[in-house]
């Protein structure tokens, strides 16, 4: 199973036809064929359901079609990165953000770092903390902006800001008028709260020194999409205080406790090489926090 023979897998799955495929890489349909029959046999698994004018998966084949376009983007980014390391201070920076601040603060960085070098190019990924980690830890991103906790013994890690969790309800509520909500005022209430797990438990666990169970109606892994169903009457969502509050018909009221919070962390793998401009992206972070 070499490279090749992923990119021809890759190809015949997005375009959901042996004949086009064949096209698109400019090769006889019967060799390709013959090429994926002969991944099949060299996996002992079946990777394609026959008997469709168009191509679909197994649940084998959809599993080795993600992991598959994760080994090419790693390929690409390791022939550009070593293309680009001795060129100086030029070429691309890979980097995640997780959630709705670092979104934010990803806008601010990237377009004051292309003022400082231009020739700088980016490759944003976005996504939750635990998925951009997977992509750090297998050289698809070199650097990302989460939520912690993160393995501090594999990574290095900048705090760029504490965010205070907060309860969003609507602003109609008798709540919204609080300058505090208490987490025994929020037991009777259906939850909407993050969905990675770590996040959860952490909420479980306060609930539980208080000696009360929550009630969890959503795990939302978006924050818009939580604040949207906190508007249609769904729940009360717990999440970071938002960098912008101004979500129409909604009130975000700080969490009882100075421990209800998270930490966004600016993080890059120890131990492996970067690019020159990924470096001089870290000490231009670095620059930021002193100001």
């Amino acid at each position: 199973m070499d490279l090749k023979t992923m990119r021809y897998y890759v190809t015949v799955v997005e375009e959901k036809n042996i004949t086009r495929a064949a096209r698109a890489l400019c090769m006889a349909q019967p060799p390709l064929s013959a090429q994926m029959k002969k991944l099949e046999e060299e996996l002992q698994t079946q990777l394609f359901i026959r008997g469709h004018r168009e191509v679909e998966l197994t649940e084998a084949g959809k599993f080795l079609y993600l992991k598959a376009k994760d080994l090419l983007a790693l390929n690409d980014k390791t022939m550009e990165d070593i293309a680009l390391m001795n060129k100086g201070i030029s070429g691309t920076i890979s980097i995640g953000f997780a959630g709705d601040f670092a979104k934010f603060c990803g806008v601010n960085w990237i377009s004051d770092f292309k003022k400082r070098r231009p020739g700088a190019h980016f490759r944003v990924h976005a996504g939750p903390s635990d998925v951009l980690i997977d992509k750090l830890r297998s050289g698809i991103i070199s650097l990302a902006l989460i939520v912690s906790p993160y393995d501090q013994g594999s990574y290095n890690g900048l705090v760029i800001e504490n965010r205070e969790l907060v309860a969003c309800i609507p602003a109609s509520s008798d709540m919204a008028a609080l300058t505090e909500i208490s987490l025994r005022m929020l037991v009777k209430e259906e939850l909407i709260v993050p969905v990675r797990r770590v996040e959860v438990d952490g909420l479980r666990r306060e609930f539980r020194k208080l000696h009360l169970e929550p009630r969890i109606a959503a795990e939302v892994e978006d924050e818009e999409m939580a604040m949207e169903l906190v508007k249609r009457g769904t729940g009360i969502a717990v999440l970071p205080r938002p960098k912008l509050e101004k979500a129409e018909g909604l009130a975000f009221v700080r969490l009882e406790g100075s421990e209800n919070e998270n930490q966004y962390c600016f993080i890059w793998q120890k131990g492996r090489p970067l690019p020159a401009i990924e470096e001089d992206f870290i000490d231009f972070v670095k620059g930021t926090l002193v100001q």
